[in-house]
């Protein structure tokens, strides 16, 4: 076959709207080059033939140039609250086989309010939040504190930092100040903060799901009660975190776990490969966070290729199962 892999990367990267201000973690989503010749050189591994894409007008170009048979997706799109959805949504139009989420889960996942509230209307919990919009500074007397601010239409940690967790009218302020000053145009979201340990779950396959592991994520200098899996933890995992897969838990708190993120799987529609992000309240109870229906592949520090390699799944195996489980979604 003739594989297309579509991706953005760091380095080519361009600044469609030169009023958004540069952050630090604008770009956080992004993959390296190193990705894309780890994923590549597994599908030659495969006997396939791997033609790199991209992404944008470029890539569409090189997909009707190319005829590719196949599309192995991690691109995460420049700009916009349905930014995953671009590709996607293309290669539905072009009537072409990729891996990865359809245009509706990718955009889905990435609205952390959307997602709230379809995991709330699956019986999942999630923690209490409230929106507030762009310029919106009232009086936020419904607000219980502590609450963690995060943006709504981000992942990979942007606009999350070690500070974000707040605990009264003042230090929300400040730091809503901040990121309305630097990630302008969407809601940010003031969610009760859990304090309990953190895990997260890969689910793979389709028809047949398969908890691909359970992984909690221990921080080393900080309580708990304090820890936000911030851009600082994640720039710096193996000095400020440790990964445990499988976790020491009890079959009560597995088996619940497990079954939040089945549930979640099939709510979003997710495909092949996903994963979700739980903390744990004071009953032990798992709170669902995030939803991640395109996951990070890098080949060392992507949580889902550490969760898979703690399990005894090196990194081609991981890859050529999603491939294959896109492969026998098509049929």
């Amino acid at each position: 076959m003739k594989v297309g892999i579509t991706y953005n990367l760091k380095s080519e990267v361009e600044i469609l709207d030169p009023s958004h201000p540069r952050v630090e973690d604008m770009f956080e989503e992004f993959d390296s080059p190193e990705t894309i010749e780890a994923i590549c050189k597994v599908i030659e591994g495969m006997g396939h033939e791997c033609v790199r894409l991209g992404y944008g007008r470029s890539a569409l170009e090189k997909l009707l140039g190319a005829k590719v048979d196949f599309v192995f997706n991690i691109a995460e799109g420049y700009y916009g609250r349905s930014r995953e959805a671009h590709i996607p949504a293309m290669l539905d139009m072009l009537e072409v086989r990729y891996s990865g989420p359809g245009p509706l889960a990718a955009a889905l996942t990435l609205d952390k309010i959307n997602a709230k509230r379809v995991a709330a209307g699956s019986a999942v919990a999630t923690p209490p939040f409230e929106i507030i919009e762009d310029g919106n500074h009232a009086d936020f007397a419904g607000i219980k504190y502590p609450v963690i601010l995060k943006l709504a239409y981000e992942g990979s940690s942007i606009g999350l930092r070690n500070d974000s967790k707040v605990k009264d009218v003042k230090g929300l302020k400040k730091k809503l100040t901040w990121l309305q000053a630097n990630y302008p145009k969407q809601p940010v979201l003031a969610e009760k903060f859990v304090g309990g340990r953190e895990f997260t779950v890969g689910v793979i396959g389709n028809q047949e799901l398969e908890i691909l592991g359970i992984m909690e994520i221990i921080p080393k200098a900080i309580k708990l009660k304090d820890f936000i899996y911030s851009l600082e933890v994640k720039r710096n995992y193996l000095e400020k975190v440790k990964y445990e897969c499988p976790p020491k838990i009890s079959d009560g708190l597995r088996n619940k776990l497990e079954k939040a993120a089945r549930l979640l799987f099939a709510a979003f529609g997710c495909r092949d490969v996903s994963r979700f992000d739980f903390r744990i309240d004071e009953k032990g109870d798992p709170y669902f966070l995030e939803c991640n229906a395109l996951p990070g592949l890098h080949p060392v520090s992507s949580d889902i290729v550490i969760m898979a390699r703690l399990k005894g799944v090196e990194y081609p195996q991981l890859i050529e199962r999603i491939f294959k489980n896109a492969l026998e979604r098509y049929n």
